[in-house]
């Protein structure tokens, strides 16, 4: 068990952003309970908590390129480290046995389209989490920069204005809650 430095931090508030933008898209797009999408946008990247516990020093190197190349995480931990970490959160949700829908959640949350020969009842919590994270990584939330990443905002049947209202909704709403959970 490690000390809690700013990777854990930065990981904690980007946990905690995706799960109230995951809340939120739920809300408006009816797709899911507010409830069940909050806890998947928790949860969603428990790999990567595993992952940088067992090798920090090389967590840190592939972050450095996320930020250095503007490429995906999991493009680099696969090039790094020879896996994802959706794959070890897939194997930790198993072992952990959580609901199915949490399991499709965090092996598929960076996953488009969602994969044909899995459950499709799970598609809309996927696709709500991983837009969700999409809006948290544009913002920077729980990173040291924001990363140029696009929103699949019209897989939720919205427009690009109403992206735009709901992300200035949310980034009020987290300001808020961070300061409450966060302090």
């Amino acid at each position: 068990h490690r000390k809690c430095g700013v990777f854990e931090q930065r990981l904690w508030e980007h946990s905690l952003g995706v799960a109230l933008c995951s809340s939120l898209l739920a809300m408006i797009t009816n797709f899911a309970t507010p409830e069940e999408a909050l806890v998947c946008g928790l949860v969603h990247d428990v790999g990567k908590t595993v992952i940088n516990n067992t090798m920090p020093e090389i967590y840190v190197q592939v972050y450095e390129r996320v930020f250095r190349e503007k490429r995906p995480v999991i493009e680099i931990e696969d090039e790094v480290i020879g896996f994802n970490h959706t794959i070890i959160g897939n194997l930790i949700a198993k072992k952990w046995k959580l609901p199915e829908k949490l399991e499709m959640v965090i092996t598929y949350h960076h996953t488009f389209p969602y994969p044909d020969y899995e459950d499709q009842a799970f598609a809309d919590i996927c696709t709500i989490v991983r837009v969700a994270d999409q809006i948290c990584l544009s913002l920077g939330i729980g990173l040291k920069e924001p990363l140029e990443t696009k929103a699949d905002y019209e897989y939720l049947n919205l427009k690009e204005e109403a992206l735009n209202e709901i992300t200035g909704l949310f980034k009020i709403k987290f300001e808020k809650q961070k300061e409450f959970l966060l302090s």
